[in-house]
């Protein structure tokens, strides 16, 4: 692994370093005006959260300074051991190194791009489109096979907010955590894209699914859709 301006990373990622180098202030927090954008819509943050697609820890440090107890989700073992250093000064949090979907207990392909240790899904579209606006082609990406579970196998409880960051991955990542949402009523913050009718597509179906659930979409910023609880 490398440092980079206190973060560490994976010594094969390009796509972070670049962005830490040119971030100037905040401590180099990536996505940090996303994440302060997403958490405005908090009413509690003694309550714990899920970081599902945690990466190396850039939203899991704040979340830590902020909520309960962080369950994060990572199953790249490059970002995991990048994870645990970035936040060896925090004890509450929990990281599984596991897969997420909408099924559980079983085994599938992770697709990863051999220069973006962000751009990583069980669907190898989410990945070929790429963080950088650069199309990979599907010889080119790396797989490795990951244990894939759903959040609600965890029973997790008092739950106040959700992140997820998957690589359009995001939907089954909901269906398999809509227990656990219905329980809580967490605000969601979900990463979907719209760069072509495929990602538009998938969002809108997203959105019409939560919406059974009385989950509404409540701001943009970025890639980043905040969904909230609403009672009918």
């Amino acid at each position: 692994m490398k440092n980079v301006k206190g973060w560490y990373l994976p010594d094969w990622d390009n796509h972070f370093e670049d962005n830490i180098i040119r971030i100037k202030d905040k401590g180099c927090q990536y996505q940090y005006l996303q994440r302060e954008y997403a958490l405005s819509f908090i009413k509690d943050f003694k309550k714990n959260c899920i970081d599902v697609g945690s990466n190396i820890g850039f939203w899991s440090k704040d979340m830590c300074l902020k909520f309960n107890h962080v369950y994060a989700f990572e199953p790249l073992p490059d970002n995991i051991e990048c994870y645990k250093e970035n936040l060896k000064e925090f004890k509450n949090y929990t990281l599984y190194d596991v897969a997420i979907s909408n099924v559980n207990n079983i085994q599938m392909p992770l697709y990863v791009s051999s220069k973006e240790c962000g751009n990583a899904s069980l669907n190898n579209f989410g990945v070929q489109k790429g963080t950088t606006g650069n199309e990979i082609k599907l010889e080119e990406l790396k797989t490795i096979t990951v244990d894939v579970k759903k959040i609600d196998d965890y029973k997790f409880k008092d739950i106040g907010f959700i992140k997820v960051d998957c690589q359009v991955h995001e939907k089954e990542v909901i269906e398999g955590a809509i227990e656990t949402i219905q329980q809580s009523k967490p605000v969601l913050c979900l990463e979907l894209p719209t760069r072509d009718d495929i990602e538009k597509q998938y969002r809108n179906n997203l959105i019409e699914y939560l919406k059974k659930y009385n989950y509404i979409l409540k701001g943009i910023n970025g890639k980043e859709n905040i969904f909230v609880y609403e009672q009918q």
